[in-house]
This record gives structure tokens, sequence and C-alpha cells, in this order.
């Protein structure tokens, strides 16, 4: 049976990966996790117990890692923090596991690629070397490891047929890891979060930077006027199919629920006349 640290979203004893581009706030969002499962707070609504967490830099400094905690507003000396840009070592799990505490229990590495034997992260075999590393440390040390690696910027339009797919480099990454996250910036400097889980249904978040750079929800009242809008905008006796509606939300920055949500209120005020299984007719409001 599978433990969590957050459930069903981060598995304990799996190796769970955030892939983004350069700058996508991968960092950003899962900061503010890893110090609430050291807490034992609660993790995007989700209860947790204190985790003894360690966080390994593959390609930035201590000081640097540790400036964006401070950004953040968490306090970097309760997160033991190591990193290979300080010293002369070779990247390997080996040297993870001479840095970190020995009773870590939850080990984050970022920028994770750099583990990969050889370098090669376009190569299948590699990758998978790296799985069963992951999979053989976490059975002889009894430490979980999560990490982060670097997605391709994808032009307006083009996307892979699956999110999981978008690791940059070999096809097998997510063969070996749990939960992929996938983080893409939008082009109004948004954030869509596609949390998608090896067995279960896939959750998407917008998100957006408050002052202090934290990715936050965008204003769900912003994209319920929004739809509103839409809606009023329509010809009464207009058909929706909830695909449609759906649609709608996505661009206005809308979760499923959160739209499923606003479709029965607008059911229940008179708007929206449903009249069969996933459809609706716009009504006049007047």
């Amino acid at each position: 049976m599978t433990d969590y640290f957050v459930d069903p979203i981060w598995p304990k004893r799996r190796l769970n990966i955030i892939a983004g581009a350069s700058g996508a706030g991968k960092s950003r969002w899962i900061l503010p996790q890893l110090f609430a499962l050291i807490k034992g707070t609660s993790v995007l609504g989700k209860p947790t117990t204190p985790t003894k967490v360690s966080y390994v830099c593959c390609d930035r400094t201590i000081e640097d890692a540790q400036s964006t905690m401070i950004d953040l507003g968490l306090n970097p000396e309760i997160l033991p923090t190591f990193s290979f840009m300080d010293n002369n070592l070779q990247w390997s799990m080996g040297k993870v596991l001479e840095m970190i505490p020995q009773d870590t229990e939850l080990c984050f590495v970022e920028a994770i690629g750099a583990l990969v034997p050889g370098g090669d992260i376009n190569n299948y075999s590699s990758i998978l070397k790296l799985g069963r590393i992951c999979n053989l440390t976490t059975k002889t040390s009894g430490i979980s490891f999560m990490g982060s690696t670097h997605a391709p910027k994808m032009k307006a339009g083009e996307a892979y047929a699956r999110t999981r797919d978008n690791v940059i480099g070999s096809s097998a990454w997510p063969g070996i890891a749990a939960t992929i996250v996938h983080i893409s910036e939008e082009e109004d400097n948004s954030r869509t979060v596609t949390i998608l889980l090896r067995d279960g249904p896939t959750e998407v978040q917008h998100l957006e930077f408050d002052a202090i750079g934290k990715l936050v929800p965008i204003d769900a009242g912003l994209g319920r006027i929004l739809m509103d809008n839409w809606l009023k905008g329509l010809p009464s006796g207009t058909d929706l199919p909830t695909s449609l509606i759906q649609d709608q939300g996505v661009k206005s920055k809308l979760s499923p629920r959160t739209v499923s949500r606003w479709i029965n209120e607008k059911v229940s005020d008179g708007c929206l006349l449903s009249v069969k299984q996933g459809w609706y007719k716009s009504r006049s409001s007047s």
C-alpha cells in the first residue's frame, strides 16, 4: 500500500518530478510545500506530518537557493541545504548521500538531471539507470527523492500529446517517475501547473506571482466575472455542451471544479437551462 507525504500528490518511496522551463517557477512553487512538510502543516489543502527534509542544488549555490527562500519569507535555517556548485565534487547519488543528514526522510534535488549516469539526459538507458539508483537508494536508506528538471519552452499552439512527456530529454523520464508536475508560463505571465499522477485524475492550477514572488491562485472572482460576461453576450437559446463551457473556463483561468460550481449556480439562478446530460441552453437574464 502506498504511503504519502501529501496524499495523493506526493507518494513516499517514489521518484517525483517537477518539470518546467527555466524561470517557470519550479523552486518558488515547491519550496513553500517543503517548509510546510518540515512543520507538518497542510500542503495544497492536504494534511501532513512533520518530515525531515533536505535540499540539494546541482546547478546553483547554497547562497542563491537560500536567497530565494528568504524572498518567499521562509527561514533557510530550518531546511538543510547543500550544493554541488560550492565544491569540486562529481554529481552522483553517492555524493548526495554524503552531503545530507542521515535522518533525512525526503531529499529534494534541484536540477536532478545532473545525477544521470554519464550526464546524457537524452539517453533512454541512462535515465533508467538513474531511476534504478533512486529506487535502490530509497530501499537501503529509507530516503525518498523528489527533483526538478527542465522542460522545453513551447511555442504558442505547440504541446505534447501527453503532458507527462514534457520533461526535457529521454522519454524514459515519465517511466521512472511517479507524480510529474509540469509548470508552464502563459502569455500573461501567469503559470499553469498540471499535476499528473501515475494513476489518478489530473489536477490543473492557474497561478500568478504575488508581491514577494510566491505563486498563488489567480483571483477566481475575476474569472467568474469573465464567465458571466461571456454568457451574457450569447444569444438566448444557444446550445452549450459542458466541454465548451469548460474550455471557456480555461480561458478565464478557472479550475474545472470552479467551472462546475459556476454552471450549477447559473442553472439555479435561471441563466442556464439544463436540457440533457452534458448540455445546456443559455437563457436571457432579463
